[in-house]
């Protein structure tokens, strides 16, 4: 019966052995991920070839492509790539820049990035909006930008200055009935934000939930690994204890 009722401890102390490192992995990222703007690691660059999700097989593969004016502004491998004529070059005003997609609007292409927002004027880089940018798009008079924390932002002037989209609209929206609907989003959507804590927290408080469920994670691996460590000390602690009665 002891030996039955002990399997959940056996099971919770080798799983968290077997995952040790993965569980590290998850609980120590959700924690700075939360924090990553205040401490700078936005900005920090490290070597990762040597991670197998980032090593290129069969070729180079392109994250994003945006054609303008006969020039193909592609996300490679080695950065944003100018492609004219069938000659291609790096770009090296962005060479540090973590780009993550590439927008084509008439007012020129849009590098989007977790430090801020490029656009492309002929040939010419230049950041015109600083922040961790999720996305961005524009016409021919106004640019829009959805900033991590702070919302939609607007330029009217080529990005020379942003204001929040909700100030800018704010008379138009208030003009609206209330509305009685209940709020509804896809599941997708709610599996999602109850993993991120977004469904329970306000954006600004999202990182309550992950430094709680990280450091949690956190205790949970490091507490079975210390069970573990400490059952086989204990064991042959025993054993010695048991080999050394038997030679007295």
């Amino acid at each position: 019966m002891r030996k039955l009722l002990n399997w959940p401890r056996r099971w919770h102390a080798w799983l968290a052995i077997a995952l040790l490192l993965p569980f590290l992995i998850i609980a120590v990222t959700g924690v700075l991920f939360a924090h990553g703007p205040s401490l700078g690691f936005r900005e920090i660059r490290v070597p990762v070839g040597w991670l197998p999700g980032y090593g290129e097989s069969g070729g180079p593969v392109l994250r994003s492509a945006a054609p303008s004016g006969g020039v193909w502004w592609v996300l490679a491998p080695q950065g944003v790539v100018r492609v004219e004529n069938g000659v291609a070059q790096v770009v090296p005003a962005l060479a540090q820049e973590d780009i993550r997609s590439l927008v084509v609007t008439p007012q020129g292409v849009l590098g989007v990035s977790q430090q801020g927002l490029w656009k492309e004027t002929q040939g010419e880089w230049e950041k015109i909006l600083k922040g961790p940018v999720l996305q961005a798009n524009g016409d021919a008079q106004t640019l829009t930008a959805m900033l991590r924390g702070k919302g939609p932002q607007v330029s009217r002037d080529g990005g020379a200055s942003w204001e929040p989209l909700q100030s800018a609209l704010a008379p138009a929206l208030a003009a609206l009935p209330k509305s009685d609907a209940p709020t509804e989003v896809t599941l997708a959507q709610l599996v999602h934000d109850l993993h991120t804590g977004k469904a329970l927290f306000t954006g600004k408080a999202e990182w309550v939930w992950q430094d709680v469920m990280g450091l949690t994670l956190l205790f949970l691996a490091c507490s079975g690994f210390y069970m573990w460590w400490s059952k086989r000390r204990a064991t042959r602690r025993a054993a010695v204890a048991a080999e050394q009665a038997a030679e007295a």
